[in-house]
């Protein structure tokens, strides 16, 4: 059988880049280590780095120009200046597109220079979510103004992008539900993917008991108001007011600013020696160090496409805990997945009056000490879990979705345990976010595929 030729463009590509480059390299390698996927990657740089056994090309940086713009750029030049395949039909497969980051790119060499290809465009964040998230005061209207401006101009670029895309990925069950979402609003319906991304394969790690002090960690930017330091520090002095010693680790300092950082947080969790800031590191090592220092690492964000880090603890036995407002949070509550029993202890439901977070996340923080021995068994069974989402899976189940979508027909996808693809064709199930049911089972025919259109199909609820 002829292996799947995928091309994956992205504008930046790599570890200690951000979230989407991130991504890319862990996808891109995913990919490329199933032996019957053959995998090109085009990316921005003058320093290209292995991708696992992906093949590597590159677009030479232009001084003073985005990486985004020079990415988009060069579809307008002969991709064989890039070492790719001359253009022409029967090429690729599959192209494979970020957002707004590369998804316009993509969009163009597909429909230009490899017009059989499916373009899957991947949706990475909540436009409008990740606006209002930054609004720090909700009574002053020229801010709230601004931020909702600033999110239907977002929401506007992904929707042209999807209306071109055969295939919108979104990374976990919350983005998936913002590309049907935006789909709905475009001219003609599209199919659809959730894919759960990978985690690390490592050695079950029993954390030590909190019988004297439990040990919190954050790790995201103190100085990011949506990454909900400011909550976890309000907790830590609601939990010391309460007579709990409880200590906070905060990795994601801006090292230039540590000490003043760090006078800052001993002030909002009320005292000295409650909480340690550390300064942001790209060493791996220093992050799974910082993990097996704590009992419980969580994830207090406002709002959260995903939610990585939440994985990754996991995947190390860590107990946690994740904001209701992310992708991590319909993991862990999801049926078919394998970790919706898990889901009551882990996901913070917090309520909607933003005095009051702090509060939610005082309480689950207490219960974790209150409740250690059946977290630690609740970790160890979601440590085995994630072990049946690796990297290579989500890979293997995104090629299954877009291999399926060259016939032209509309259905949606998702994403189950050892890259097992459940199928969902009904029209109440391409209509409706919330909709579970379909028919699963990998490498098994797709269950008969719905044209649609939104002359014929009621558009999904606004989110």
């Amino acid at each position: 059988m002829a292996p799947t030729r995928i091309l994956v463009v992205s504008n930046e590509s790599g570890m200690g880049l951000g979230g989407v480059p991130v991504f890319n390299q862990l996808l891109t390698e995913g990919l490329a280590a199933n032996p019957n996927h053959k995998v090109d990657l085009l990316y921005v740089t003058d320093n290209p780095q292995p991708h696992g056994a992906a093949v590597v090309h590159t677009v030479p940086p232009v001084e003073g120009e985005d990486k985004m713009l020079t990415i988009l750029k060069a579809a307008q030049r002969d991709p064989q200046e890039f070492g790719l395949p001359a253009m022409g039909s029967d090429q690729y497969d599959i192209v494979i597109g970020h957002s707004r980051f590369s998804g316009p790119a993509a969009s163009a060499m597909q429909s230009s220079w490899y017009p059989d290809a499916v373009h899957m465009n991947f949706l990475h964040t909540s436009p409008e979510k990740l606006e209002q998230a930054k609004i720090t005061d909700p009574n002053d209207p020229a801010m709230v103004e601004m931020r909702t401006e600033a999110g239907l101009a977002k929401v506007k670029i992904e929707k042209e992008i999807l209306s071109k895309a055969r295939v919108g990925v979104g990374v976990g069950g919350a983005l998936t539900e913002d590309i049907r979402r935006i789909q709905a609003m475009t001219a003609q319906a599209k199919s659809w993917h959730d894919l759960m991304p990978g985690g690390e394969t490592v050695k079950t790690f029993i954390p030590p008991s909190p019988k004297d002090q439990l040990n919190v960690l954050l790790m995201g930017r103190m100085d990011d108001h949506m990454k909900g330091g400011g909550d976890a520090l309000a907790a830590v002095k609601h939990l010391h007011d309460g007579g709990r010693n409880v200590h906070l680790t905060i990795r994601g300092a801006n090292p230039d600013k540590l000490q003043e950082t760090q006078a800052e947080a001993d002030k909002l969790a009320g005292g000295e020696g409650r909480v340690t800031v550390k300064p942001f590191t790209k060493d791996k090592q220093d992050l799974v160090d910082d993990m097996h220092a704590n009992h419980v690492v969580i994830m207090p964000s406002k709002t959260e496409g995903f939610g990585l880090v939440a994985t990754e603890a996991a995947a190390h036995c860590i107990p946690i805990l994740v904001n209701r407002d992310s992708g991590a949070a319909k993991f862990l509550q999801d049926p078919d997945r394998g970790a919706a029993h898990l889901g009551k202890d882990s996901v913070v439901m917090t309520p909607e009056d933003a005095s009051q977070r702090h509060i939610a996340w005082a309480d689950a923080i207490g219960k974790v000490a209150d409740n250690w021995a059946d977290r630690k068994v609740g970790a160890h069974e979601l440590h085995n879990v994630l072990k049946n989402y690796t990297w290579e899976n989500a890979g293997t189940a995104l090629v299954e979705a877009g291999v399926a979508a060259k016939d032209g027909m509309v259905r949606g996808s998702k994403q189950l345990q050892l890259g097992q693809v459940k199928f969902i064709a009904d029209a109440a199930s391409l209509t409706s976010p919330n909709a579970t049911t379909g028919q699963s089972g990998s490498h098994q025919p797709p269950a008969a595929p719905v044209p649609g259109s939104p002359k014929s199909a009621a558009k999904p609820a606004v989110l």
